[in-house]
This record gives structure tokens, C-alpha cells and sequence, in this order.
């Protein structure tokens, strides 16, 4: 799927979601790179459509982001917004990440960079816009105990945003030494693994 493409990303968080409605809900949920970023975005979802769900009816109950890139969030602009102001994608840091942590570049996606009226940079087609999720402005995001795998000396917005977008009383870190690369060696991973199981007794 592209990360890029409103089209593929409202089709893949629906499709996870009705999964977990049909054969849910579940325990966890796992998510590696864009994997990561998609899982927090599912979530994020289902919290803003159902703000007053009860723990137990969360299509997951916690959550292990490893090396996770700060999510995007899909929106349709509102008429008072249309047509965005277009402005060049070096003056828009926001949009210049999201074209950096989804992996596409400017000119192979319909999305181009826009201002809303309130200053906030997004990508858009026009009709719908995606804006990056930023805990300054947007707030706490997700509510479920969440772990995070990351290497320090990845780049910030692979995890650092991410983090930033969880309830801090019920999340857990795990930094490794392997870049962007997936943790690896049997000491990490059984470290991971165990850090796992206390993340999802957390849920319970």
C-alpha cells in the first residue's frame, strides 16, 4: 500500500478494523517501521470514532511499536478550508516529514503541501488532507499500554513522535544499537519478549 495514497490508508485502517470487529477483539497488536506507524494509526482512529469505548471494547488492548514513525491522520477538508493555501514543501516541515516517514516523494503522490488557516502545514488533494499527529496540538492519542523498540540514534520522528502520542503512565521503552534495522541477538530479543509479556499484562 502507499502511505501517501488517502485511498490505500483509509481502505487498510478500515479493513484492520473490521477485522478485529468480526474476530476481535485482541490482545495486541505489533507493528515494525510503516507497520508501526499503520498500527498507531488504527488505533487512533477507533479512539476518535468511539471516544466513550470502554477498555474492553478497544479492538486492541496494547500495543508494541518497534521503530515506529509518527502517524498521520486522514481528514476531509472543511469547506471553509477549500482550496488550501499551496505553499512550496521546504516552508512546511510537517509535510516534508510526512513525505519523509512514509517513504514517498513529492511528484509520485496527487497529495501536494498546503497551510490551513490556522498555521497547521498538511499534504492534500484538494478534498482530503493528512496532517501529522502531534501531541502539542492534537494531544494524547492513544490510551492502551503501549511499548516502544527504538534506536536513540534513529532519526527523531522514527519513535520519538510516536512516544510522544501515548498515555506516559502505561508505556514502556526498549532502546537498542541496530539503527533502523529490527533488534537482534538472543539477549535483546528475549529482553523484548518479556517486555512484551508485562505490556500486555498491563492490559488486563
Amino acid at each position: 500500500m502507499d502511505m501517501l495514497n488517502p485511498d490505500d490508508v483509509d481502505s487498510a485502517e478500515r479493513e484492520i478494523l473490521q477485522i478485529a470487529a468480526e474476530e476481535g477483539p485482541f490482545d495486541g497488536i505489533l507493528g515494525y517501521s510503516q507497520g508501526a506507524t499503520l498500527a498507531a494509526q488504527v488505533l487512533i482512529r477507533y479512539a476518535n470514532e468511539n471516544p466513550f469505548a470502554a477498555v474492553d471494547e478497544m479492538p486492541f488492548r496494547f500495543a508494541v511499536f518497534i521503530n515506529g514513525a509518527t502517524p498521520g491522520g486522514l481528514f476531509a477538508l472543511p469547506d471553509s478550508e477549500k482550496p488550501p493555501q499551496r505553499v512550496p514543501l521546504e516552508n512546511i516541515p510537517e509535510a516534508a516529514l510526512l513525505f519523509s516517514v512514509m517513504k514517498t516523494t513529492a511528484g509520485t503522490t496527487r497529495l501536494w503541501p498546503g497551510r490551513l488557516s490556522d498555521g497547521r502545514g498538511i499534504l492534500t488533494d484538494g478534498e482530503v488532507g493528512m496532517k501529522l499527529w502531534n501531541v502539542d496540538l492534537d494531544g494524547i492519542q492513544i490510551h492502551v499500554p503501549t511499548l516502544h523498540v527504538r534506536c536513540l540514534d534513529d532519526k527523531s520522528d522514527y519513535g520519538e513522535g510516536l512516544e510522544k502520542l501515548c498515555e506516559p503512565t502505561l508505556m514502556s521503552n526498549y532502546y537498542h544499537n541496530n539503527g533502523h534495522d529490527f533488534p537482534r541477538g538472543n539477549n535483546e530479543l528475549s529482553t523484548i519478549a518479556q517486555l512484551i509479556r508485562t505490556t500486555a499484562e498491563r492490559a488486563l
